[in-house]
């Protein structure tokens, strides 16, 4: 099955910034790069911004991530059955809620007002079930 996947985004994280409480129905992730010498401007506006995120109605809560390129250089086992090294995203914000519309707002914009990079990649994921530990 490996082999079939393809356009897979795999990255090696740290968390620069998180806010909220609890696990959203519906999660939107937007992957990007900043522009070259804005990379600290970016930051401070997306640290600021995920916590107002966060306290947003249709919200629960909102994550900053950013690529940790050192560490994730060698391939994956499932990177070379599938004939290549997995894309990385540099720079991920992830938005949490219980309300599809509110989580899926279009934020490209603001992204690139604030030094984003032109090529944003947004996609909406949907929780269907969550498990507890006994």
């Amino acid at each position: 099955m490996m082999p079939a996947l393809r356009n897979m985004n795999r990255s090696l994280c740290r968390v620069e910034a998180s806010w909220g409480f609890g696990i959203g129905r519906w999660l939107q992730s937007l992957r990007f790069s900043p522009d070259p010498g804005r990379e600290a401007g970016l930051r401070d506006f997306l640290t600021g911004e995920v916590r107002s995120h966060a306290m947003q109605p249709g919200l629960c809560a909102a994550h900053l991530l950013i690529a940790d390129r050192d560490r994730g250089k060698t391939p994956t086992q499932e990177a070379v059955l599938r004939g290549g090294q997995d894309t990385v995203a540099d720079w991920v914000l992830l938005i949490e809620g219980y309300d599809q519309a509110a989580v899926f707002q279009d934020r490209t914009a603001l992204l690139r007002q604030n030094g984003a990079g032109p090529d944003i990649a947004a996609d909406l994921y949907a929780l269907d079930h969550a498990r507890l530990a006994q």
